[in-house]
């Protein structure tokens, strides 16, 4: 097999796929899969398992197959009669061997190549909404038919069956029965009952246009339906009984040991209007879709009217039940739940459920849902293929670190220590909540996060850690885009340098107030959820060497550092009864990307010490035992400990790390 061959079809290959793939209306979350065969019909371009349409490139996301093979494999009947789990492998095996050339070795065949195989020369699989909104409908055979007359198109409806080869067969059949009525033509759309849509021309040009034809169609016929209206079903739980309940959910994945335990609450509409039905339990008890069930599992869980206290025995029955947690829970009257084990396996998940809920709103002006039956959902839920995209979705999250499956928040996450510290934080696999006043410079660190990380673990928010009502909001924001705090980190800091006889009044003030009320209320907020969830916690306040031993023309920043320090020692006593740790980092001159040490703070500190501005930074460096500039990442790896189970039974300490300069007896 070559690595590969880029000619013009894989270039067309690649725009067919940017094309559809960038249009959300056409492909959620990746989905759906194209194809192009050489004009010899000898060999087909087809996008790899895995990836998404509109990140093809020359470099990823596509394997070449030569057609014979993949033609033997959808004539060989013995394949088709095989069980399940001899059949699995042997299919895989011969489209594997079926590769010619690939841009990454690793790359997957599309479990869906033998399919394309049959059909016209440019091929497009999507699953949209507004087809699907009828494919998963009871009159989807009907009405495909009704938009294959009014568009002139030739088509085949095809019911469910379970997908991968049993579904080539299938269709197989049904477009060879085709073929025997029409003079051998290939009919120009597949309709897959509770699946979705095939396109294929032998011009690439009119494969797109008739799929972008057929989503408008669909979705013009919807709105020319009236809307179905039904009983009212349970009333709306309030915000705070939300809050109550993620909390409850939380601590019961928590007590399961599950690897997902971040929630993020979707408030979507479609989600409130089918829950305040009388019939939801009915129409959202399975998921009707392979996407659907995939990335969301087959079964929601579905809270009562009054679900207050009964969230964790009705998680512990579902494990029971399925072998793992749900990947979404429906809140009566306020949307759903997402669960994962990293933000972006819940937003798949959730962009995947949104889809899916608004398919189910929409088959209820063709007569309903047509739902999978448990068999159906067994079977995608153990197929093969669903197994490897799980693991490509933990290769993507990458190797788990001490802080994985935690929630921290960083307030000055916006520069300096904070920004260090998140950024590590994050990198130990803790998901991370960027408070800082300045927003802009929180979203910088997001992007830093995800560029060291290749995965979204940052989020800025923006706080004023002087304020009771915007750290009352951060914490509940956090709980709502991850379902808990499990860390917080104080360090957000000012230090204005005055003689005391100069130092301004409102500057003394305002030290005060971001040092140690902004500790204060940022520690009162983590005691709140923290005692709240019942899971314990980590306090880790960013003091100073300062706090220790006092330095001159620092009056404020002497006394608030030296506050944080008791603060976070009494809190030690106070929290430990609810397994709250409380700790403090007491950092020596960090220099590296510093707000405090600015050019002005260096020339007040080089005229207190007598030497030139560019000779402070050795000097101070100078003064430790070690000799060595400290960095941020240094602070980070002391939070980071602080943080994790390693520093369990540690408890209202100061770490001091400044390279050996204050020593503590």
């Amino acid at each position: 097999m070559s690595k590969k061959i880029v000619d013009a079809d894989v270039l067309k290959l690649i725009e067919i796929s940017r094309d559809v793939g960038s249009d959300d209306r056409l492909v959620q979350a990746g989905g759906g899969n194209t194809s192009v065969k050489n004009a010899a019909r000898t060999a087909m371009h087809i996008k790899a398992s895995g990836s998404g349409l509109r990140h093809m490139s020359p470099e990823r996301g596509w394997v070449t197959m030569a057609l014979p093979p993949l033609a033997t494999l959808l004539a060989d009947r013995c394949a088709a009669e095989m069980p399940d789990a001899q059949r699995e492998p042997y299919v895989l095996n011969a489209m594997y061997a079926a590769v010619t050339a690939t841009p990454d070795p690793a790359a997957r065949p599309s479990c869906e190549a033998t399919l394309h195989a049959m059909l016209q020369r440019y091929v497009v699989h999507i699953h949209p909404i507004a087809v699907n909104g009828i494919l998963c409908s009871k009159q989807s055979e009907k009405v495909t038919a009704e938009l294959a007359r009014k568009g002139k198109f030739t088509h085949v409806w095809v019911p469910y069956s379970n997908p991968g080869h049993p579904l080539a067969c299938l269709c197989r059949d049904a477009v060879e029965k085709f073929q025997a009525a029409h003079g051998g033509a290939i009919p120009d759309a597949l309709f897959l009952g509770d699946h979705g849509l095939f396109v294929s021309s032998d011009s690439a040009k009119r494969a797109v246009e008739l799929t972008k034809n057929i989503v408008a169609d669909c979705e013009k016929l919807y709105k020319s339906r009236p809307a179905v209206k039904f009983a009212g079903g349970p009333a709306a739980i309030s915000n705070d009984q939300l809050l109550d309940l993620i909390v409850e959910l939380r601590r019961g994945l928590v007590d399961l040991k599950a690897e997902q335990r971040l929630i993020e609450f979707i408030p979507d509409e479609t989600a409130k209007r089918l829950l305040s039905r009388s019939d939801a339990a009915e129409i959202l008890k399975i998921n009707n879709t392979p996407d659907s069930v995939v990335y969301c599992l087959a079964h929601p869980l579905m809270l009562p009217a009054r679900p207050a206290g009964k969230v964790g025995p009705l998680l512990a029955a579902y494990v029971k039940k399925y072998g793992e947690p749900p990947r979404t829970v429906l809140v009566p009257g306020q949307g759903f739940l997402a669960i994962g084990d990293t933000h972006q396996a819940i937003r798949t998940t959730a962009v995947v459920y949104c889809s899916q809920l608004e398919v189910i709103e929409r088959t209820l002006r063709f007569g309903g849902p047509e739902l999978m039956t448990e068999a159906q959902a067994g079977y995608i839920n153990g197929w093969e293929v669903e197994a490897f995209r799980r693991l490509l979705a933990k290769a993507e999250a990458g190797a788990p670190g001490p802080l994985t499956g935690k929630v921290a928040i960083v307030t000055g996450a916006g520069s300096g220590l904070g920004r260090g510290i998140a950024m590590g934080l994050a990198t130990a696999g803790a998901h991370v909540a960027l408070a800082d006043i300045d927003i802009e410079a929180a979203t910088e660190t997001a992007e830093m996060i995800r560029q060291r990380c290749r995965s979204p673990r940052g989020f800025a928010i923006a706080a004023d850690v002087t304020g009771e009502e915007s750290m009352a909001a951060l914490f509940r924001n956090t709980v709502l885009c991850f379902g808990a705090v499990d860390v917080v980190v104080a360090a957000a800091g000012i230090a204005p340098a005055f003689p005391i006889q100069d130092f301004p009044v409102g500057a003394f003030r305002k030290t005060l107030e971001i040092n140690l009320t902004g500790y204060f209320l940022a520690a009162r907020e983590a005691a709140r959820w923290m005692i709240r969830q019942k899971t314990g916690g980590s306090l880790v306040f960013v003091s100073s060497k300062t706090g220790l031993d006092a330095s001159k023309n620092n009056a404020a920043y002497n006394v608030t550092k030296s506050g944080e320090l008791q603060l976070m020692r009494g809190l030690a006593l106070e929290l430990g009864k609810h397994g709250i740790r409380s700790n403090a980092i007491c950092p020596g001159n960090v220099f590296e990307g510093s707000k405090i040490w600015n050019p002005e703070y260096i020339k007040q500190a080089a005229k207190k010490r007598g030497i030139k501005p560019e000779e402070v930074i050795p000097y101070y460096v100078s003064l430790t035992a070690l000799g060595q500039e400290i960095k941020q990442d240094d602070i980070a790896n002391a939070a980071v400990f602080l943080a994790s189970d390693q520093a369990r039974v540690i408890s209202g300490q100061a770490l001091v790390v400044d390279a050996g300069q204050v020593f503590v007896r």
